[in-house]
C-alpha cells in the first residue's frame, strides 16, 4: 500500500458525524505512561511501563444546526462519550478509537473574522485504540426495492403471482401509507407472490455479499405461518438456492414482521424476494404483505490472514440513526469468507435508539480465533425502517490489560 493524505476523512463524536464541521485534526497519541526506576548503579535511565492513556484534538468550525457541531461539543458532558477519527472511508481502512471526556470547548474569533473552536478529548479506562474499520465510514442501509415494489403506493410494481395465487393491489389495510400486496390462496397449497423474474426484474446482488431481508404480513380472516424468501440466481437467470427464515404466524389484528439475512452464493448475480403464505385452508384466503426491503450489507473484509485470538479484540459501534424496534450488529468471522468455514458471531451489539456508541470485548479471546475474514451483520426480531452506524476492529497483537 502506498502513502496516503488525510483526503476524504471522518470524525464521529457521541454517535454523531460531524466530519463536515471539522477544519483539522491535532494530536491523535495514547500509550503508557513511564515510571523512572533508574538504580543507583546505572548510568542511563531506567523505566518502566504504567498506565494507558490517549487524546484526541481537533478543531472545529461553529454550526448552530440541529445535531451539528456545536450542539453536540458545547453541552461538554460529564458522561464518557465515544471519537472515531476515520482515516478514510474504504472497508479494512485504518480508525482510532477512543472511550472518554471531553475537556474543552474553545471558540477563537481572529481578526479576518474566522471562528474555529478547539476541542480536546482525554481517554477514560481504555486509552486510543487504531484498528480497522469494518464499515466504509458510516454505512446506511439502502433499500434496494423503491416505490411501489417496496410500500405498495398506488399499485404493485413489477410483483407478480408466483405459487397458487392472484396478487392485487389493495387499499384495504396498510402498515405504512395507504397501499398493500394482497396475496389471494387459489388453493390450499402454499400461496405466494414474488418479485417477479430474475432477469428481468430481479434485483441486481454482488456474491458473498450479505443482505438484510424484511417484510411485513397480516391476515384477512384467518391466521397461518408466513415467511419472506429470497431465491439466488445466476447472470442467466438459472436458479441456485433459496434463502428463508423460520415461519411466523401472522394476525388479523396486526402486523408480523418475517426477516432473513443471508449471503448472496458464489455465483449468484440477481435476487427474487418471495412472500409466502404456508398452506392455506381454502381458496379466496387473503393475505397482506407491506413494507418490504432489501438491504446490501456489503462484503467481509480480507485482512489477508488468520489473526492471533488468544489476546483478544475490541470493537467500536457509533450508531448515528436509527427507527424501528432493535437491530442486532454482530462482528463475525470465517477462515475462508464462508466457503466450507461458516461465519461465527464474534461480538454482538443491540440497537434500539439512536445516537448511542458502545465499545465491547470479545468474550472468550482464548477459544475464539480472529480469522482472515472479518464482517458486520445486521438483523432484526422486531423491524427497522432506517439504520446508519459505523464499526471499528481492534485485533490486539499482544497480550492487552485495561
Amino acid at each position: 500500500m502506498s502513502k496516503q493524505s488525510g483526503l476524504g476523512d471522518r470524525l464521529l463524536v457521541g454517535g454523531h458525524d460531524i466530519s463536515g464541521d471539522t477544519n483539522s485534526l491535532g494530536e491523535i497519541g495514547g500509550g503508557v505512561a513511564l515510571i523512572e526506576v533508574t538504580g543507583l548503579d546505572k548510568f542511563a535511565l531506567e523505566r518502566v511501563g504504567a498506565v494507558r492513556s490517549g487524546r484526541i484534538e481537533w478543531t472545529s468550525y461553529f454550526n448552530p444546526s440541529n445535531n451539528r457541531a456545536h450542539q453536540v461539543l458545547s453541552a461538554l458532558p460529564r458522561e464518557n462519550t465515544q471519537i472515531m477519527y476515520c482515516r478514510g472511508t474504504a472497508l479494512g481502512s485504518a480508525a482510532a478509537c477512543m472511550t472518554g471526556k471531553q475537556i474543552d470547548y474553545a471558540p477563537t474569533r481572529e481578526a479576518d473574522g474566522h471562528l474555529k473552536i478547539a476541542v480536546r478529548a482525554e481517554s477514560d479506562g481504555f486509552g486510543l485504540e487504531w484498528g480497522n474499520q469494518l464499515t466504509a465510514g458510516v454505512k446506511s442501509l439502502v433499500n434496494s426495492l423503491t416505490e411501489q415494489n417496496a410500500t405498495f403506493e398506488g399499485g404493485i410494481g413489477t410483483w407478480a403471482t408466483h405459487l397458487n395465487s392472484t396478487v392485487t393491489h389493495s387499499t384495504a389495510v396498510a402498515r405504512t401509507g395507504s397501499g398493500s400486496l394482497a396475496i389471494a390462496s387459489t388453493s390450499t397449497s402454499n400461496a405466494a407472490a414474488s418479485h417477479d423474474t430474475p432477469v428481468a426484474d430481479g434485483i441486481r446482488v454482488t456474491p458473498r455479499h450479505t443482505y438484510l431481508v424484511q417484510a411485513w404480513f397480516r391476515a384477512a380472516t384467518i391466521s397461518r405461518n408466513v415467511q419472506i424468501l429470497v431465491n439466488w440466481h445466476t447472470a442467466a437467470g438459472a436458479y441456485i438456492s433459496t434463502s428463508s427464515p423460520t415461519s411466523v404466524p401472522d394476525t388479523t389484528s396486526g402486523w408480523t414482521l418475517s426477516s432473513v439475512s443471508a449471503s448472496a452464493p458464489p455465483t449468484a448475480a440477481y435476487a427474487i424476494v418471495i412472500a409466502q403464505v404456508s398452506s392455506p385452508g381454502e381458496a379466496g384466503e387473503v393475505h397482506y404483505v407491506d413494507d418490504v426491503s432489501f438491504w446490501d450489507q456489503g462484503p467481509a473484509y480480507d485482512c489477508g490472514s488468520d489473526q492471533a485470538g488468544n489476546f483478544n479484540a475490541q470493537a467500536y459501534l457509533q450508531v448515528t440513526e436509527f427507527t424501528g424496534v432493535d437491530a442486532t450488529v454482530t462482528v463475525q468471522t470465517s477462515t475462508d469468507n464462508g466457503v466450507s468455514d461458516p461465519f461465527s458471531d464474534r461480538i454482538s451489539f443491540t440497537v434500539t435508539s439512536a445516537p448511542i456508541v458502545v465499545r465491547k470485548t470479545m468474550t472468550s479471546p482464548s477459544t475464539q480465533l480472529m480469522e482472515r475474514y472479518t464482517r458486520v451483520v445486521v438483523q432484526t426480531s422486531g423491524g427497522i425502517d432506517s439504520l446508519s452506524f459505523a464499526m471499528m476492529l481492534n485485533v490486539n497483537g499482544m497480550n492487552t490489560r485495561f
